[in-house]
């Protein structure tokens, strides 16, 4: 049978330490699995990619420890204790998971596979998770599937009656290994600003299941960025269809709203997810943008205001009240705003104060 194994897959690793990664470093395992009766060539393969990708996951969380020696005091203010003890290794959604060899005898099922990690792309991705909050919500859902369809995989094999029933069960259960597969191959490809191979994984999550939310988010999202709205209005739209209460589909539908005019609407959808989560500064500067179009800049620069009290360190917010600010002839507090979003990295505030405060 398939030597299955409950395997934690916890899908992210990251220490705020730096100079963990020297160089570039590759990790490289190999898995076997003994088919079972009820296992086809397909299932098999399924299992065994999911299974090694969790080993060497888990050997690259064992390398990044031991090598950073983690130590509380060693955690910046800025990452919670709850943040680092809940990462054990490095990510599944932002790794390349690449199959080498593999090999099938119609018994037993073989596969050789790597990672790759290096130092800059461990820290880029730090702060992506540190800063996204539906990534994790996604990957941690990822997680909970696998783990339960391994483990009802496992249970199933070691049942030995074997029926159309138990066959039908096993076909469901990889059909969730090969989507949650998908997603993360997406996630990765995303972060590799591989938009339209990911927009591709995606394509494929939903021919296996139509309904999947995760892969409408994340497509719609990436559409977006490649400007095709239409076809994200249309995968936000279901999306919203399906859950209704989806905070970030109003919040990424309201953005497309925006950059395709359509402003009202935009701020209707914006209301609708501060409704729904008034704690993200990302909504209110989004709905200030939309306010700041239709001339409202009062209602921009309170909505300004409150994603600079959610985050203080947020450049595009006080760089966007400077603007509102601006207009309404308020030329000292613009420069002061236009002066702190420069002192926060954001570049283009360079050139405003050039021209218009000195």
């Amino acid at each position: 049978m398939c030597d299955t194994k409950r395997l934690l897959i916890i899908l992210f690793q990251f220490i705020s330490v730096p100079e963990i990664f020297a160089q570039e470093r590759v990790f490289i395992k190999e898995y076997q699995h003994r088919a079972s009766e009820m296992d086809s060539h397909a299932s098999c393969r399924s299992i065994a990619a999911v299974q090694l990708r969790a080993e060497i996951l888990n050997e690259i969380g064992v390398y990044i420890q031991s090598e950073s020696q983690l130590r509380t005091k060693e955690i910046g203010s800025e990452y919670t204790q709850d943040f680092v003890e809940n990462i054990s290794t490095f990510s599944a959604g932002v790794t390349k998971f690449v199959i080498l060899e593999e090999s099938w005898n119609g018994k037993e099922y073989w596969l050789k596979a790597s990672i790759t990690i290096d130092e800059s792309e461990f820290k880029e991705s730090l702060m992506k998770l540190k800063e996204n909050e539906e990534l994790r919500n996604q990957l941690t859902a990822i997680n909970d599937q696998l783990q339960k369809a391994l483990l009802n995989i496992s249970e199933l094999q070691e049942d030995n009656n074997k029926d159309s029933q138990s066959d039908a069960s096993l076909n469901d259960l990889v059909t969730t290994l090969n989507i949650n597969a998908h997603l993360l191959n997406g996630s990765d490809l995303k972060n590799n600003n591989d938009l339209r191979n990911a927009i591709l994984e995606y394509d494929q999550v939903l021919l296996l299941d139509q309904k999947n939310t995760i892969a409408l988010l994340n497509r719609g999202i990436l559409k977006a960025e490649i400007a095709e709205f239409s076809g994200a209005m249309n995968d936000f739209n279901t999306l919203i269809r399906l859950e209704p209460d989806n905070v970030f589909g109003y919040f990424n539908r309201g953005i497309v709203f925006d950059v395709t005019g359509q402003y009202k609407d935009a701020i209707k959808d914006f209301n609708r997810a501060i409704e729904l989560r008034s704690d993200l500064p990302d909504f209110y500067n989004s709905r200030g943008l939309a306010q700041y179009h239709i001339q409202d800049l009062k209602s921009a620069i309170k909505d300004y205001g409150r994603a600079i009290e959610l985050d203080n360190e947020s450049p595009n917010a006080y760089f966007n009240r400077g603007q509102a600010r601006y207009k309404l002839g308020q030329f000292d507090m613009a420069c002061n705003d236009w002066k702190e979003s420069y002192r926060l990295g954001f570049e283009k505030a360079k050139e405003v104060l050039s021209k218009r405060c000195y």
